[in-house]
């Protein structure tokens, strides 16, 4: 949603999870390092070399990855001068990707719960098991007992639970990082769903994007790609509608009040408590 919502100024195109091995043509096989479940966590010298190179070659326009492909839709626009990169597997370099080219980061989480549980019924794969077999993450995000917390988790039968340990353990470091990065946003989901005029606002001045709000919160008021896709006759509905609190909240139907506490205390447990129960936006 986000991407798309960037994608709707004549001068943007993007890149969707360029780092995704699951998506990867045969190519970026051959350019990205092969790494544990598509994660880059703790990538070497010459891992993030390599990393770099191809990020380069994105940006200059030199290689043209998951990009748009209807030329009559936004984003599409071959001569477009700023490039989104949809990132999902490469949180743990935010920051080096920042650094070495200057890009203006925007970090978008949802409450591990609601992505928990689309994540499961899309059927992807775990990521946790990546990540607790990273020494140097290890070190880093889980002392003590905490490793052994983890292990106990995805070694058992709670899948839900196993989701929102993965979406804990994806966002630990990105969200460290945003918290000592003032000049990034944090724009998560949520506000975007519940404040929507305000979420543009706020974006189209950190992206320098002044003049293109109306046509920014035309695109942010109907529905995105994934959710005509994903969505029940009942959303869809909501959506018609205006029914923004239903967008943030509808995860709650399916979830009791208990299980909800249950679920967030892992998130607290590893150090990620930014989503409280009972509360739709994040506490950052």
């Amino acid at each position: 949603m986000l991407m798309e919502l960037l994608c709707t100024n004549s001068c943007m195109s993007f890149s969707d999870q360029p780092f995704s091995l699951y998506t990867a043509s045969q190519a970026q096989m051959q350019e990205l390092p092969l790494l544990e479940y598509s994660q880059i966590i703790s990538p070497d010298d010459d891992e993030l070399e390599r990393i770099f190179e191809y990020t380069d070659r994105i940006l200059s326009g030199q290689s043209v990855v998951n990009g748009p492909w209807k030329f009559w839709t936004s984003g599409s626009n071959m001569r477009t001068t700023r490039m989104v990169l949809k990132i999902t597997d490469a949180k743990s370099i935010a920051g080096a990707l920042t650094h070495r080219f200057g890009l203006k980061t925007v970090v978008s989480t949802r409450n591990p719960i609601a992505q928990g549980s689309s994540v499961e019924r899309n059927g992807w794969d775990f990521t946790g098991r990546a990540f607790l077999r990273n020494p140097a993450f290890v070190e880093r995000w889980l002392p003590g007992s905490l490793l052994g917390d983890a292990w106990s988790i995805l070694r058992g039968n709670d899948r839900l639970a196993c989701r929102v340990l993965d979406w804990t353990l994806e966002n630990l470091p990105l969200i460290d990082a945003t918290k000592s990065h003032p000049d990034w946003l944090f724009l998560s989901y949520e506000k975007l769903v519940l404040a929507p005029e305000a979420s543009v606002r706020e974006l189209a001045s950190y992206c320098d994007l002044q003049g293109e709000e109306d046509r920014m919160l035309q695109q942010l008021l109907r529905p995105s790609r994934s959710t005509k896709r994903q969505s029940t006759a009942a959303t869809r509905e909501k959506i018609a509608e205006g029914d923004r609190t239903y967008l943030a909240s509808r995860w709650r139907e399916k979830i009791s009040e208990s299980r909800e506490r249950e679920l967030l205390d892992i998130c607290s447990h590893f150090g990620l408590g930014i989503y409280k129960p009972g509360l739709d936006e994040p506490v950052f």
